[in-house]
């Protein structure tokens, strides 16, 4: 993951590592794995993962939440092929 975020006004790199603590952070996480790639979990069922690509971060949300985010930024928010 090569994208960045702003910290104390500086630019830095999004880890896998960075997404990994941010997602464990919430209630009920627990790390696992998906189609063989580290998986955040809540009950069982993933909501964020690492893409075999290792360049994409795949996140669960809603079907309307999905079509907003892909018309508002269609180069961040895509889907893959599956």
């Amino acid at each position: 993951m090569n994208k960045s975020r702003a910290r104390g006004g500086k630019s830095e790199p999004v880890t896998c590592e960075t997404v990994r603590e941010i997602a464990l952070s919430l209630p009920g996480a627990e790390e696992g794995t998906s189609y063989r790639t580290l998986a955040c979990k809540v009950g069982g069922k993933p909501f964020a993962r690492l893409h075999q690509n290792g360049e994409s971060l795949v996140i669960r949300v809603d079907l309307d939440e999905r079509e907003h985010l892909m018309s508002a930024e269609p180069v961040k928010f895509y889907i893959t092929d599956h």
